[in-house]
């Protein structure tokens, strides 16, 4: 299998690993770069504006949290090749935290847009390690029509997408 990691992907996730550490928390780390940008009203609600920017990927994220309450109202991802706009809502207590129970998502320049509404928020459970071991058994419930093991199929990779060219009656589209 052959897997091409560009550079962004490759900056994207560098820069998820460290903020999974904190590091943006860290002021003696190089990288990232917290500042107050004042208050700005989101419909009826005050927020404060905290811009974070980073020198790895130089994309910039903007976090409104609510003034009265300080939930994270809205959070805009400006990256080199797209903006990421997310809406929280629908705050739920969970085991004495509050979590958003509701994400509208906006990807720009695609208008891609989804909603992730959770149901359920369990903390701390218990899982069957037994869920990660391989199966002890492989079965194929496929087979290559050329008989080989391995295909070559062609794609586009574009903002984190797999785009396949298909022929549909002689023409072909991506």
């Amino acid at each position: 299998m052959l897997i091409h990691k560009d550079e962004s992907t490759l900056k994207e996730r560098k820069i998820k690993v460290l903020l999974s550490k904190y590091e943006q928390l860290n002021p003696e780390f190089p990288h990232f770069n917290l500042n107050f940008e004042g208050v700005q009203k989101l419909g009826e609600v005050d927020c404060y504006v905290i811009k974070m920017t980073n020198t790895i990927y130089n994309d910039t994220t903007l976090f409104y949290y609510n003034a009265s309450n300080f939930y994270l109202e809205k959070q805009i991802e400006i990256k080199p090749n797209k903006e990421v706009r997310t809406i929280f809502s629908d705050y739920r207590d969970v085991s004495g935290v509050k979590h958003p129970f509701r994400q509208e998502i906006e990807t720009l320049p695609i208008e891609q847009k989804e909603t992730e509404q959770t149901n359920t928020y369990k903390v701390n459970i218990k899982i069957d390690s037994a869920l990660f071991e391989p199966p002890r058994k492989v079965t194929e419930d496929f087979h290559f029509l050329s008989g080989k093991s391995v295909e070559n199929i062609p794609f586009n990779f574009i903002e984190n997408h797999i785009f396949l060219p298909v022929n549909i009656g002689g023409k072909e589209n991506l």
